[in-house]
């Protein structure tokens, strides 16, 4: 008997943890990968290809400007290491708390719209980075748009 209003005590058990799709832990670990591929071939392009470098000639040399690629390779960098953080902070939350991680990834997603939008920029009429640059960031951000997406998908116990 509860002591304080006399009435019958029952148990009860806790309710299930909420679970996460494997296909959304999959969606988040693919774009753990792709974003460390992305920052590999950063530095392939930096060290070997040239292709950052070469799209700056071809944009600006026909005005007479000299563009050096050292800070948007800066920001490549910065943009891969933020997703590697933001990728590992998300795959901790789904294992520690489904619902926190909705909450986070959702929050990375929505800031990480803005901080691949320059990799979009156009100047004179041509993109400042090499498409493939713009390519494999969106990529990823999708990979994040459909993880976050089936993070909100319920899912059968069992």
């Amino acid at each position: 008997m509860n002591q304080l209003n006399g009435s019958p005590l029952v148990l009860t058990a806790p309710p299930p943890a909420a679970r996460v799709s494997r296909a959304a832990v999959g969606f988040f670990v693919a774009g753990l990968v792709m974003t460390v591929a992305a920052l590999g071939y950063t530095l392939l392009d930096q060290t070997v290809l040239g292709g950052l470098n070469a799209q700056l000639h071809a944009v600006y040399d026909s005005y007479g400007k000299h563009v050096r690629p050292g800070a948007l390779y800066g920001y490549l960098y910065a943009l891969g290491g933020l997703g590697v953080v933001g990728w590992l902070c998300c795959l901790n939350r789904i294992r520690r708390s489904p619902r926190a991680a909705r909450i986070w990834s959702s929050s990375v997603l929505v800031l990480s719209a803005p901080a691949i939008a320059p990799l979009l920029l156009q100047e004179y009429g041509q993109f400042v980075f090499p498409v493939s640059f713009a390519a494999i960031y969106s990529g990823i951000w999708v990979l994040g748009l459909v993880g976050t997406v089936l993070l909100f998908r319920r899912t059968k116990s069992g």
